[in-house]
């Protein structure tokens, strides 16, 4: 299955979904959870988009992976209160990162989709500002990470074969 198609359908439930928003708090959640979309429909696109898209998304889930453990491991390090005050886990946001690692992702596997995956991005990256889940700086350090892991880390190149798996780095 081609991957435009896939992701133009998932773009198009996402616009309409938050476009119905009944108030501005309603439209940042709804835009901050978006992010299990972004992910899920981007890993499925790929998937299903021939021998390459398989590839491609196993890789996104390499460095998907390692951002999410990356991210953790600082918050569980840092221990950043929370603007809502109700937790120490602020720095850096996970939502974040996780978004601009599969904008990243998206970007290297088919670049035509690249401003519509960062612009999502970026929006569910502002939703968790909006949503005083975290502080402006919690939001860069999460999309910085996001970038870089899946900037580098995609390029892990993990060749599935019915009888082995190869795993190579290219930095």
């Amino acid at each position: 299955m081609p991957l435009r198609p896939l992701l133009t359908v998932f773009t198009l439930a996402l616009l309409t979904t938050a476009a119905r928003a009944d108030t501005e708090r309603t439209f940042w959640e709804i835009t901050s959870n978006s992010v299990f979309a972004l992910v899920g429909g981007g890993e499925l696109a790929m998937a299903l988009d021939g021998r390459d898209g398989r590839q491609a998304a196993l890789q996104g889930l390499e460095a998907l992976a390692a951002q999410g453990a990356t991210a953790q491991l600082l918050k569980w390090t840092v221990r950043e209160k929370r603007p809502n005050r109700r937790e120490f886990d602020s720095f850096p946001s996970l939502h974040a990162s996780t978004a601009f690692c599969m904008a990243e992702i998206i970007r290297q596997y088919d670049p035509h989709w690249a401003p519509y995956a960062y612009v999502g991005a970026g929006l569910i990256a502002a939703s968790r500002v909006q949503l005083d889940e975290h502080h402006w700086q919690d939001v860069v350090a999460g999309a910085a990470l996001g970038y870089v892991s899946g900037h580098y880390l995609a390029r892990h190149h993990v060749t599935v074969t019915p009888r082995s798996v190869a795993i190579s780095m290219n930095f």
